[in-house]
């Protein structure tokens, strides 16, 4: 075999581990403001009265880098901010998408608590579930494993009421504000993410893109 084929089918090889070998890496929560307390592992249970706080909402992880088996309902899929039913932009994330999943929970342990937050992601931000029947039949699929959810319960979705619950999702798709008004039981809303590639995978897929190039120059070199 000539040397030249020999640096082509290397380089195509190097390329091919850098897309292949590594995968990707998962979304994951890289601020927050005001009330908002992130958890480091997901809870045993969100159930009413099993997590609750007078100060914060809860935010933590479900699950990363996960194919959806199916097509998921959301109800946010563009900027803007979100006060009633009327101003949802209503889709779907296709089954197949690799995504990662977070949960927003606020559960009082007496009273009426307002909270207000951000919560921005590493990631584009696919779409956002704040009422009650799109947390409930997503929880089997996007729920943390282990964790105990309220499914079922018609009343854990925001209210989305400008006086009340209401929402923002950033122009660039990856900061989430949120304001809570919870009264009497909980306040949930959940986060599906895109999943970005590692680093270092493209930066071994651009190094096989460079050998490649420099292989197929020196054969048309040697040609002329």
């Amino acid at each position: 075999m000539q040397v030249s084929m020999r640096l082509r089918l290397l380089g195509i090889g190097v390329l091919l581990a850098g897309c292949l070998g590594s995968g990707a890496s998962m979304a994951s929560i890289v601020g927050v403001t005001g009330d908002i307390d992130v958890l480091a592992t997901a809870p045993p249970s969100v159930k009413l009265g099993h997590l609750t706080s007078n100060s914060v909402i809860f935010a933590f992880t479900e699950q990363t880098g996960l194919t959806l088996p199916s097509d998921v309902a959301v109800n946010i899929t563009a900027p803007g901010t979100y006060d009633s039913t009327a101003s949802l932009t209503p889709g779907t994330v296709a089954a197949g998408t690799v995504v990662d999943s977070y949960l927003l929970h606020a559960d009082t342990a007496s009273g009426s608590h307002m909270f207000d937050g951000t919560v921005t992601f590493s990631a584009p931000i696919l779409g956002v579930l704040v009422l009650s029947h799109a947390l409930n039949v997503s929880d089997p699929i996007l729920g943390a494993p282990g964790t105990a959810y309220p499914t079922g319960d018609s009343e854990r979705g925001l209210e989305l009421k400008p006086d009340q619950d209401f929402v923002s999702l950033s122009s660039d798709m990856r900061t989430l504000t949120v304001h809570y008004f919870t009264h009497g039981n909980i306040d949930e809303l959940r986060v599906l993410t895109a999943v970005t590639p590692e680093p270092s995978s493209l930066v071994i897929a651009g190094g096989g893109m460079l050998f490649l190039t420099a292989a197929l120059r020196l054969k048309k070199r040697r040609s002329a």
